[in-house]
């Protein structure tokens, strides 16, 4: 479970403001958002945060996507539906380069077989690739090997569009066991 200094600061201010009598101390409640369910409606994307934590932080540079404030996540997993049983697990992927990231995108294929996780900091953005074989979805590449690479979208099952700010588009078709090639996008 990830806990930022953030938490720590708000929880501290919270229990200092009640002993006071200038608020009252609630204790962390896990909210959870179910979100990008996959074509066949067996997966779904699903974000577990602080849900009063993140209400309190309302109105302070809110999020473009969601409303959810990555300060106050717990856990960014792919679940199987109706079960939610974790089949991917992306927590240690976005909380890699700390707890301050934005626009966190998810994108599906048509096979629902295969995801996209996109997600950046304040200097840098990052895409996962997973592939889903023997129930479970695993990376389908080598980390930071899509760094600075946004997804667009699903062209077919395994070949990803993807864009860059310094670079033409390109497609990025991976073969299912961890490897990846690149081309540049063909123009119509």
């Amino acid at each position: 479970m990830c806990f930022s200094l953030m938490n720590l600061l708000v929880s501290l201010s919270l229990a200092v403001a009640s002993a006071f009598g200038q608020a009252e101390v609630k204790p962390s409640a896990r909210t959870e958002k179910i979100r990008d369910v996959s074509p066949d409606g067996k997966f779904a994307f699903r974000i577990q945060f602080d849900g009063p934590l993140n209400e309190l932080m309302q109105g302070k540079n809110a999020p473009a996507k969601g409303g959810i404030y990555s300060e106050t996540i717990e856990s960014l997993t792919v679940v199987s539906l109706p079960a939610k049983k974790v089949v991917a697990d992306l927590t240690d992927a976005a909380f890699e380069g700390g707890n301050h990231f934005e626009e966190i995108t998810f994108l599906w294929s048509a096979d629902s077989k295969w995801c996209a996780f996109y997600f950046t900091y304040p200097r840098v953005g990052y895409t996962v690739a997973f592939h889903l074989r023997g129930g479970k979805f695993t990376r389908a590449h080598s980390p930071y090997e899509l760094e600075n690479r946004e997804p667009v979208r699903w062209l077919k099952p395994g070949v990803l569009e993807l864009r860059s700010e310094d670079a033409p588009a390109q497609t990025a078709t991976f073969d299912g066991a961890g490897g990846v090639t690149f081309a540049k996008k063909k123009r119509r």
